[in-house]
């Protein structure tokens, strides 16, 4: 475009762009444990993103978290997959 790069180039950055990967984490946070994330699940959530894990396996891993689990006894029964996490994907997940 102006500095010659390709229209998919920009939205690639966008895409992968830390501040667009904060807001996904924060929207699934607040989707599925309906709450704000913290600090740490924050940067880990971006961290895995940034790294290629895609937005269905960062939910599986919530579904499968202790705290999700807790407020939803019969949920483990149904969820599988996931991406290994110990609570949310706080930072014992990276």
């Amino acid at each position: 475009m102006a500095q010659g790069h390709t229209a998919a180039q920009v939205a690639n950055a966008f895409t992968t762009s830390h501040e667009n990967l904060a807001n996904e984490v924060t929207q699934e946070y607040a989707s599925i444990l309906h709450r704000a994330v913290e600090p740490a699940g924050l940067a880990n959530g971006v961290k895995l993103l940034a790294r290629g894990t895609t937005v269905t396996d960062l939910d599986a891993s919530l579904l499968k978290s202790p705290e999700y689990l807790i407020a939803h006894p019969t949920a483990g029964e149904s969820v599988s997959g996931g991406i290994g996490v110990t609570g949310g994907i706080g930072v014992s997940s990276v």
